[in-house]
């Protein structure tokens, strides 16, 4: 385990606006160490409003979104454009260096389709750190769009919490950080404070989590399984809430 590096995964309502986003990096400013951090972000709300202003689509599939040739180049604007730019300009404005890449760049990451049902939906098959690496030693803080590279170089779109994940193994970091309006898993009203990585399955059939909590448990599995120390789910005010272990 790299017991410096801390992965930060932003997405759904922490990146509805700037003002949001900035007050999150505020909240979480010490906890930020220029060298040893990265960040990874989603956007699914953006990418439905922009296919909309397009006149594309959003076609799902047991909930994961459809994602054709034409799709996934919105996909791509979205993700590695617009909203890259706008958390690596928080970063910026907030006294780091920061630079916003995408998984295809530098060959950070590989993947294959996930189901031909899903189109350009890809799962991680390899992570590359030699292009984050330089940045780091850099003092930049790099900030990683999930759209990644297939075996041809043609895009796919990952689930960016599946994404964090595999970034978070790839360094068997020291702590995987995913930002949440609800700062974890609850129970009812109640605030679940530490769940295993083995009992997450139970948790999952249990029926008690919200339908956007179920990636981010299925990723803090798979980042504790992957040599993370631990996975801390955050709400908006930086106060930390669920901990996977």
């Amino acid at each position: 385990m790299n017991d410096s590096v801390k992965v930060f995964k932003l997405g759904g309502a922490a990146l509805e606006s700037i003002s949001v986003v900035s007050g999150i990096i505020d909240a979480i400013k010490d906890e930020i160490n220029p060298g040893n951090c990265l960040f990874v972000h989603g956007g699914g709300g953006e990418i439905t409003r922009c296919l909309d202003r397009f006149g594309i689509k959003a076609c799902f599939e047991e909930g994961q979104r459809i994602t054709d040739e034409e799709t996934v180049k919105v996909v791509e604007m979205v993700l590695s454009g617009s909203i890259n730019k706008q958390i690596v300009s928080v970063l910026n404005t907030a006294g780091f260096k920061s630079v916003g890449i995408s998984g295809r760049d530098g060959g950070f990451s590989t993947a294959e389709v996930l189901d031909e049902k899903l189109g350009c939906v890809g799962e991680i098959t390899k992570i590359d750190v030699a292009v984050t690496d330089v940045l780091m030693k850099n003092d930049f803080i790099p900030v990683l769009s999930p759209v990644s590279a297939d075996s041809s170089g043609g895009a796919l779109n990952v689930n960016a919490d599946l994404f964090a994940a595999a970034a978070a193994s790839a360094y068997r970091a020291r702590e995987l950080n995913i930002i949440t309006s609800t700062g974890g898993v609850l129970d009812g009203e109640i605030l679940v404070p530490l769940i295993r990585a083995s009992d997450v399955e139970s948790v999952l059939s249990s029926g008690i989590i919200s339908e956007g909590m179920i990636p981010k448990l299925a990723a803090s599995k798979k980042a504790i399984e992957g040599g993370v120390g631990k996975v801390n789910m955050i709400n908006f005010k930086g106060e930390k809430g669920t901990v996977i272990i």
